[in-house]
């Protein structure tokens, strides 16, 4: 529902407060001051809910079915690009959730990697919106690319215009986290997905990348450019978007097809996360639709992406299984044999999802190969056939399986959850959880089985995963220590 903004939060917004110098952490309230008020929308509190509300009464998009999980929303004047954004918010009317992720592009500073906003919150006429500072926090801590750049965040209009938006709409309670995405690189982008999904474990997360589309581009050009662009967003592949959307290819006559190119690949890394993602064109305008000019114009795309909260805790099928079981076998057979690997289609979502998988080996009872990749980098499909070729053959603990060996090869296939944040340590599981702990540069694995065989405790597996990563045993307690946890579904080489 949406909510009336009382006279003291006017009062609050009209005094200039002192900017906290760059880096500086000792104000006891820290407290992000609106400077897109009264410019990209009305600074005063009464217009701009009347504004914001008009705004998401336009919307006319057919309600989405399952939960929200992303979006893609402009970040215009409201004049221009309000209609737009209003198709993906009118969306959220209701909705509860916990934390925000608003990422944004850097137009103000020159950053490398990203910023994660350091302070209390981000005011605008609407009232402050509280920063989840502990998660922010841990995403500083635990990214190699992320810092906190004050510049990066002073001048930036394009997280702070998206907020009064979700002050109308989601049901109040939430707090965000402020992203300003500078010089990233895909791998940035997909580990910041993982991070961000670590966290949903255990609340309600909802990922926003604010971005327009091309720029100053006449109309006619604009409408085909940003077609193209988006079309290769609903494909779904982060990598083939940031290709097709480089500046080095950009369209003569265009400055950028999309200022939030790396926002938009995060959300792309993390809804690939997900078995059942699916997101949707909701509206598309530029400002020639609001009396721009037509010979320079901007785009705006709305997009959402929803999942089926149900079938995301669901197993794998019985068909996926038996897919994976003929490919780790057809694979096998190639590696011992000399030949390259083959080409194998994802066969239903399930095989598309990104996955880290382990392929283990034994000759008569006895391990003869483990191979697997913890991090969820590449569809299950690929990581299967992946993993079931290195184990043949690169495992450094043993010689390369050989085709006399072949018919007394058993095999079983560990298909692995992404990253879960472990809040309280004394919900780890024994035989269910395996550990990643992050600390400093620091990081170690142990998977779920490992406990189980040489018979430890809980507090002997956390202890391990710490000596893992080469740290003292009691690390995983340290306050810049980042655990997690992930559960792997294990099945062997009988078909269903």
């Amino acid at each position: 529902m949406r909510w009336l903004c009382p006279i003291l939060a006017l009062l609050l917004a009209c005094g200039a407060a002192e900017s906290p110098a760059e880096g500086t952490d000792d104000h006891p309230e820290r407290i992000r001051e609106p400077v897109a008020a009264g410019s990209f929308y009305p600074a005063d509190s009464a217009s701009l809910a009347l504004a914001v509300d008009a705004y998401l009464d336009s919307a006319n998009a057919d309600p989405l079915q399952g939960r929200i999980i992303s979006g893609v929303v402009p970040h215009a004047g409201y004049v221009y690009s309000g209609r737009t954004a209003a198709e993906v918010f009118s969306q959220l009317e209701g909705c509860s959730y916990d934390v925000v992720y608003v990422m944004a592009p850097c137009h103000r500073a020159s950053l490398q990697g990203f910023s994660v906003y350091r302070g209390d919150g981000y005011r605008t006429p609407l009232g402050v919106v509280p920063v989840a500072s502990e998660h922010a926090d841990r995403l500083r801590e635990s990214h190699p690319s992320a810092s906190y750049l004050f510049s990066a965040h002073e001048r930036e209009h394009a997280i702070e215009v998206e907020l009064p938006f979700l002050q109308r709409t989601l049901d109040p309670g939430f707090s965000v986290v402020p992203l300003v995405v500078g010089h990233c690189s895909v791998d940035d982008m997909r580990f910041l997905a993982e991070l961000i999904y670590a966290e949903a474990s255990h609340c309600d997360l909802l990922v926003l990348a604010s971005s327009d589309l091309s720029h100053y581009p006449p109309e006619e050009l604009a409408r085909e450019v940003d077609s193209t662009t988006i079309e290769t967003y609903l494909e779904g592949n982060p990598a083939s978007f940031a290709d097709r959307t480089a500046p080095a290819v950009v369209t003569r006559g265009v400055s950028t097809v999309a200022c939030g190119r790396m926002p938009m690949v995060a959300t792309l890394c993390y809804q690939r996360l997900f078995k059942t993602a699916g997101s949707s064109l909701l509206h598309y305008g530029n400002s020639a639709d609001t009396g721009g000019d037509p010979n320079r114009t901007v785009g705006y795309a709305a997009i959402a992406t929803t999942v089926d909260t149900t079938a995301e805790d669901s197993p794998l099928s019985a068909r996926t299984k038996n897919t994976i079981r003929r490919i780790v076998r057809e694979e096998l057979q190639r590696a011992v044999e000399g030949r390259p690997p083959g080409e194998y289609e994802a066969e239903g979502a399930e095989m598309e999802v990104l996955r880290g998988v382990f392929v283990t080996y034994k000759s008569n009872g006895e391990l003869r190969g483990c191979i697997g990749t913890i991090r969820p980098l590449f569809p299950l499909v690929d990581a299967v056939a992946g993993m079931a070729r290195s184990a043949a053959t690169e495992d450094p603990r043993f010689e390369p399986i050989g085709p006399e060996e072949l018919p007394s090869i058993d095999f079983s296939v560990s298909v692995l959850t992404p990253l879960q944040l472990v809040q309280n340590p004394a919900t780890v599981e024994v035989g269910r959880d395996g550990l990643y702990l992050l600390k400093g540069g620091s990081s170690g694995v142990l998977l779920p089985q490992v406990p189980v065989g040489l018979g430890w405790s809980r507090e002997e597996f956390l202890q391990g995963v710490s000596q893992k990563a080469g740290l003292y045993p009691d690390a995983y307690r340290a306050d810049d220590a980042h655990l997690f946890r992930f559960q792997a579904e294990v099945f062997g080489s009988t078909p269903e």
